[in-house]
């Protein structure tokens, strides 16, 4: 709404994805405890797969242990080839029919697991899951956004009358992510967002806001034929937006976007003009940094030490910026 409101998304390229359980009644990401004691990562003929993705001098096993340290996906270490290694199983065919792969922690016992992974053994206990007894079914999963609106410090977003504060924010963390610093964001701009808005409200007074009519917000059912696209089209950015982006992949998302721009559903709308966002962006920046990696530009590059703005032209297509 924001973006259509006119203002700019920055960092759109930059989003975090980690390993989570797969194909359990329970959403549970894979925590800094569990990768210590080195699991195996397996694929669904039952092979350790790591080896084949790290280059020569790499020890497969300090990569999962590098893990403990950088649990989103980030180019930032050695841990980055666990991630391309899972994705790339699960995309040529080898992972499980979820869609992911497996972790066998069952080497470390009963013993070990609860008492240097206390919460993951017994979340998953709870739930009906023994990781001293049979490998867990694991899978890349989005964690967090660190691209979305661009404010100011105070939250203002270059719309009149319109502040924002947290994930839906963007250009507070960069390319990457410590943990923690998500409800250190919202607390700090929350504050100053809040207290801006409040400033603006009363100089307003009762005067009205001119903004751009946003038009109407019902969504027609989705039809068959919507339901069927939505599901191309998560396959399609799964597939090229998240590990691993190519110029031909991400070329393939837009393309897909534009082959399907007139249809007439919000809801598939919405969905197309996210993944032409988020393909630009990736498509823009060529190198790989933080949460973005370009397999064919592997390497970072310091021309681009720049963050990429996008707004909506009076065209309907997608401006490109850039800012310091």
């Amino acid at each position: 709404m924001a973006f259509r409101a006119g203002a700019r998304l920055v960092n759109m390229e930059f989003f975090q994805v980690g390993p989570a359980v797969f194909n359990t009644p329970l959403m549970f990401i894979i925590h800094s405890h569990m990768w210590r004691l080195k699991p195996r990562p397996t694929n669904s003929l039952g092979e350790e797969f790591l080896a084949r993705y790290c280059p020569p001098g790499v020890d497969p096993e300090e990569v999962v242990a590098l893990k403990a340290m950088s649990y989103p996906f980030s180019v930032r270490t050695a841990a980055k080839y666990l991630d391309i290694a899972i994705f790339k199983e699960i995309m040529e065919g080898r992972g499980t029919p979820s869609g992911g792969v497996f972790l066998d922690a069952t080497r470390s016992g009963r013993e070990i697991l609860l008492e240097r992974a206390p919460i993951s053994y017994k979340t998953l206990k709870r739930a009906g899951i023994d990781l001293s007894q049979k490998p867990i079914e694991v899978g890349p999963v989005v964690q967090n956004f660190n691209g979305g609106i661009l404010i100011d410090a105070n939250g203002f977003t270059g719309i009149e009358g319109l502040y924002a504060a947290g994930e839906v924010s963007g250009g507070v963390h960069g390319a990457d992510r410590p943990g923690g610093n998500n409800l250190i964001d919202t607390q700090v701009f929350g504050y100053r967002s809040g207290r801006a808005a409040v400033d603006y409200a009363l100089q307003r007074g009762n005067r009205s806001v001119q903004s751009a009519p946003l038009g109407d917000f019902t969504c027609d059912p989705l039809s068959p034929e919507d339901e069927a696209l939505l599901r191309q089209s998560a396959d399609l950015y799964y597939a090229n937006l998240t590990i691993i982006r190519t110029k031909v992949g991400l070329q393939k998302v837009l393309q897909f976007v534009d082959d399907h721009r007139w249809n007439r559903n919000r809801i598939v709308r919405n969905r197309l003009t996210l993944g032409a966002i988020l393909a630009t962006a990736a498509l823009t920046r060529e190198e790989s940094r933080g949460t973005h990696y370009r397999e064919d530009f592997p390497q970072q590059n310091p021309i681009w030490n720049k963050r990429i703005a996008l707004s909506t032209e009076k065209s309907g297509g997608l401006k490109v910026d850039f800012l310091p």
